[in-house]
């Protein structure tokens, strides 16, 4: 176990190496690409909900450092010559001798000091840090959020692009119909100028073309969307059926909308009393990184649900 390692805990960690065995098996590159950033970009979550702890812990780690460090001060100075010299050699002498041998040992004890410096702040809430750290764990939230929206416009706009003459007719008839005047397409038309941004041709450009005519910035608008390409993907709809991502999504509404503070609509969307309206969403690490696995699992399986529709709809082409 290496330093990274030894600091996470389970249950507060994003376990993004779930995503990257789905991605290793579709061989469709785009595919891949959406389906690394995506992982990269959980990745910077884990590095933002880890910084306190890390930094305990480095405190900790440099203290043990300092200690070999002050003994091989005192053996320059005991030793004839040029300090500077006799310094060097003699640090170098004793971390290789007796640091290095218990480097793992000091490295998973000064991980776990760090663990419980932190947790034992956190329950003092010393200079207020639990709502400081609030902050951060909103900041990790909203980011999981919208990694994930990024990802489902991706695909989305992926599927339909590569297999728009298999699926696009079921997508054209389902259309919103909130269709607003100035709208270059609707179900029954499509404007000349707008199609000749793509060379007349939407054969290959349709999730693109219809990609700004779904809400991809909620839960029911990603179902939609999904649904009116992949009707019958037991799979597809399964995986967005995720009761986790109704509650990823209403804690993100309530601190981007109403500064962390439950609102009645918070507790409707989680099914709990609404007693706790007025007060402030109170996060976790844990909570996080659960948001986190949820859209992770959401991804993996829409990856391998995804790559196998368009197999699928590429082996049914008419040949030439």
């Amino acid at each position: 176990m290496n330093a990274e390692e030894s600091l996470y805990h389970e249950s507060h960690h994003i376990n993004t190496a779930a995503l990257s065995k789905s991605l290793a098996r579709t061989k469709r590159k785009p595919i891949r690409e959406f389906g690394e950033r995506f992982r990269a970009s959980l990745e910077l979550v884990n590095d933002m909900l880890l910084l306190p702890t890390k930094f305990l812990a480095l405190l900790h780690f440099e203290r043990s450092v300092v200690f070999y460090d002050t003994k091989a001060r005192i053996l320059a100075r005991l030793s004839e010559g040029d300090f500077q010299e006799q310094y060097q050699k003699n640090l170098a002498e004793l971390i290789e001798s007796q640091f290095k041998p218990e480097h793992d040992t000091i490295v998973k004890g000064a991980a776990d000091a760090g663990h419980h410096m932190f947790k034992d702040m956190l329950e003092r809430n010393e200079m207020g840090l639990r709502d400081t750290y609030e902050t951060l764990l909103y900041s990790g939230t909203v980011w999981v959020w919208c990694s994930f929206e990024v990802l489902m416009r991706e695909l989305w706009e992926y599927a339909l692009n590569k297999g728009g003459k298999y699926f696009g007719g079921a997508v054209v008839k389902k259309l919103p119909s909130h269709d607003q005047t100035g709208d270059k397409i609707k179900s029954k038309y499509i404007s000349l100028d707008y199609l000749a941004q793509y060379n007349y041709d939407l054969s290959r450009n349709l999730g693109t073309a219809l990609l700004n005519k779904f809400d991809f910035t909620s839960c029911r608008g990603i179902r939609e969307a999904f649904t009116c390409v992949f009707p019958r993907s037991k799979n597809i709809k399964d995986a967005l059926a995720s009761r986790e991502l109704d509650g990823l999504e209403a804690a993100r509404s309530v601190i981007v909308h109403n500064g962390g503070i439950i609102d009645s609509e918070f507790c409707k969307r989680i099914q709990t009393k609404p007693i706790n309206t007025g007060e402030r969403l109170r996060l976790n690490n844990q909570n996080v990184c659960e948001y986190g696995n949820a859209v992770i699992a959401v991804a993996a399986a829409l990856v391998l649900a995804i790559s196998s529709h368009l197999t699928h709809a590429s082996k049914a082409a008419p040949r030439k």
